[in-house]
C-alpha cells in the first residue's frame, strides 16, 4: 500500500493556504513551545520570522537560526517531542534555508492552525499514514485506523492501542513494549520485527515468534 503523507492526514479539507505559498508542519509542545522551550510560536493567524537566519543545513544551529519544519515523522521526532500538537504553517519556496529527506528549515512561516495528531489518528485518518519513526510514546491511540500505515521504528511504548485496528500495517522495529493492545486487530505478521515485551494484549504471548 502506498504510504499518506502526513500533511494530507493532518490538514483539514477546508484549509486555505496563501497564493505562492506551500503546506508544512511542526510538532509543538501544549504551550506552543519547540523542543527545549527556547522558541514559542505565535497562535494561528500569526507570522514567525526569522530575518538574521542564513542559509545552510536542514537545523537551526542557534536561536534564531531558522524555522525547523518536519516532512516526515521521523523528522518531527527529532527533537524528542511526541506527536500530538502540530501546527500546520505555510511558507514561500524562496523562504527555504536548508532541507534534508526529513526536515527543512525556512526564515518565514504563517501559522494557519492548531491541530491534535492523536485526535486525527483516532477519527481515522491513519489508514496507509507514513508514521515511520514516530514519537507515538503513550500516546492515545485507542479505536485508531491504522490498517497499513508504516509505523517501522515507531516509538509506541506504553501507548493506548486498545481496539485499534492495525491490520496489513508495517511494524518492524518498532518499540510495543507495555503497549496496551487489548482489543486490537492484528495479525502475528503485523507485528512480525517489533519489540512488544510487556504488551497487554489478552494473549500469552510467551514463545511467540515475532522477529
Amino acid at each position: 500500500m502506498k504510504q499518506t503523507n502526513l500533511i494530507s492526514v493532518f490538514a483539514p479539507p477546508d484549509l486555505m493556504v496563501p497564493e505562492g505559498h506551500l503546506l508544512g508542519w511542526r510538532v509543538v509542545g501544549r504551550d506552543l513551545r519547540s523542543y527545549g522551550g527556547a522558541y514559542r510560536w505565535p497562535w494561528p493567524g500569526g507570522v514567525a520570522e526569522t530575518p538574521d537566519a542564513r542559509p545552510g543545513g536542514s537545523c537551526p544551529t542557534a536561536y534564531g537560526d531558522g524555522l525547523c519544519l518536519a516532512k516526515t515523522a521521523r523528522g518531527a521526532a527529532v527533537g524528542g517531542m511526541r506527536l500530538e500538537c502540530v501546527l500546520l504553517v505555510a511558507y514561500r519556496p524562496e523562504h527555504i534555508l536548508g532541507e534534508d529527506r526529513d526536515k527543512l528549515r525556512v526564515s518565514r512561516a504563517i501559522v494557519l492552525d492548531l491541530v491534535d495528531a492523536q485526535l486525527k489518528l483516532r477519527q481515522g485518518a491513519g489508514s496507509g499514514a507514513d508514521l515511520y519513526g514516530a514519537n507515538l510514546r503513550g500516546a492515545n491511540l485507542r479505536g485508531a485506523d491504522l490498517r497499513g500505515a508504516d509505523l517501522r521504528e515507531a516509538d509506541l511504548y506504553r501507548a493506548d492501542l486498545g481496539m485499534a485496528d492495525i491490520r496489513g500495517a508495517v511494524c518492524g522495529g518498532a518499540d510495543l513494549r507495555g503497549a496496551d493492545l487489548r482489543g486490537a486487530v492484528f495479525g502475528w505478521d503485523d507485528l512480525r520485527g517489533a519489540d512488544s515485551r510487556g504488551a497487554v494484549c489478552g494473549w500469552d504471548f510467551r514463545g511467540a515468534d515475532l522477529t
